[in-house]
C-alpha cells in the first residue's frame, strides 16, 4: 500500500514552514539508494537542518537522474530503484545536461526525460530533430523549447522555478551556449 498527502496549497502560510528535499546527480548506486532514502527521511534526524521532525513533503529533483545516456532499459532500471520513495513523496524534476539524450531515430532532445516525467507547461512543447555536434564541449544544435522545459509552481509558502538550460530561450537561442 502506497499514498503520500499532497503539498499544502498555493500560498497556505498556516501549515508552516515546507520541508523539501532537493536533490540531483542520483544515478543508480547503492550511493543513490542512501541518498534518496536520506532525502527522504533527512528532516526526521535530530541533526536536520529543518530540525521540525516531520518528513519531507516534496522532493525536487534537479538533472541528472538516471545516467542512462539513451538506454531505456537503465531508465527502467533507475525508476524501480526510486518508485519506493516516489510512492510515498510527491516530485518535481527538471532535466540537466545528461537527460538530453537525443533519440537516435527521431533525433528529438530529452525524449526519455520528456516521457517520464511530465511536468507543468507554459505552452505546448515546440521540438524538432537536432544533433551533438561535440559532447565534450557541450556543442549541441537542440530544438527544444516550451513544454515542460521552464515552468514555476506554488506548494503551499513555496514558489517553486525549474528552469532547463539546454532549451531555447524566448530569443531562439539555446542558452546552454550562453548567448
Amino acid at each position: 500500500q502506497h499514498g503520500f498527502s499532497t503539498p499544502p496549497p498555493p500560498g497556505a502560510l498556516e501549515a508552516g514552514p515546507m520541508r523539501l528535499a532537493v536533490v540531483g546527480d542520483i544515478g543508480d548506486t547503492p550511493f543513490s539508494r542512501e541518498t534518496l532514502s536520506g532525502a527522504f527521511k533527512a528532516a526526521e534526524s535530530d541533526h536536520s537542518l529543518i530540525g521540525s521532525g516531520a518528513e519531507s513533503e516534496l522532493l525536487l529533483l534537479v538533472g541528472d537522474l538516471s545516467y542512462a545516456n539513451g538506454n531505456g532499459s537503465k531508465w527502467d532500471a533507475w525508476g524501480a530503484m526510486v518508485e519506493p520513495v516516489l510512492s510515498e513523496l510527491p516530485m518535481v524534476a527538471t532535466p540537466g545536461n545528461h537527460e538530453i539524450e537525443m533519440d537516435p531515430i527521431t533525433k528529438l532532445a530529452f525524449t526519455h526525460f520528456r516521457e517520464r516525467f511530465p511536468m507543468p507547461q507554459i505552452a505546448p512543447e515546440v521540438t524538432a530533430p537536432g544533433e551533438i555536434i561535440d559532447a565534450s564541449t557541450y556543442d549541441m544544435a537542440l530544438h527544444f523549447d516550451l513544454g515542460s522545459s521552464y515552468f514555476s509552481l506554488d506548494l503551499g509558502p513555496v514558489h517553486v522555478v525549474c528552469l532547463n538550460p539546454y532549451a531555447l530561450g524566448a530569443s531562439g537561442l539555446s542558452t546552454a551556449s550562453g548567448e
